[in-house]
């Protein structure tokens, strides 16, 4: 069926495919398209991150802490920070020098042997 279509061997119903495409390209020739994508977006971002997700946070972010007042949470992840901070200033410190104790060790241990290969 197809292939007679096309080969306009039914004549009659491609004329009516073609002259409806034609029809339907004028149309939508007319058509504002970046409004209705737009407002198309719009809506789906509306509908996706509306303002139900108050509700969302209410149940999901009122399980993690329980804490009702923002400058205690504000306090209390500063907190959380300076500790991180703390632990990884001393986790750097370790670091250097372990590898000073280490170079001066190579040193007392290999002296004028001691070369740097690339």
């Amino acid at each position: 069926v197809v292939k007679n279509i096309l080969t306009w061997e039914e004549s009659y119903i491609s004329f009516l495919i073609t002259t409806l495409c034609f029809v339907v390209s004028f149309a939508v020739f007319f058509v504002p398209w970046a409004f209705c994508i737009k407002w198309t977006l719009r809506i789906i971002f509306w509908c996706t991150l509306g303002p139900w997700m108050k509700l969302a946070d209410i149940f999901y972010f009122s399980k993690r802490g329980n804490i009702d007042n923002e400058k205690e949470r504000k306090i209390k992840m500063k907190l959380d920070r300076e500790k991180k901070l703390k632990q990884h200033k001393q986790e750097t410190q370790f670091k250097r020098e372990k590898a000073c104790k280490l170079r001066d060790f190579k040193q007392y241990m290999f002296g004028e042997h001691i070369c740097r290969v690339n």
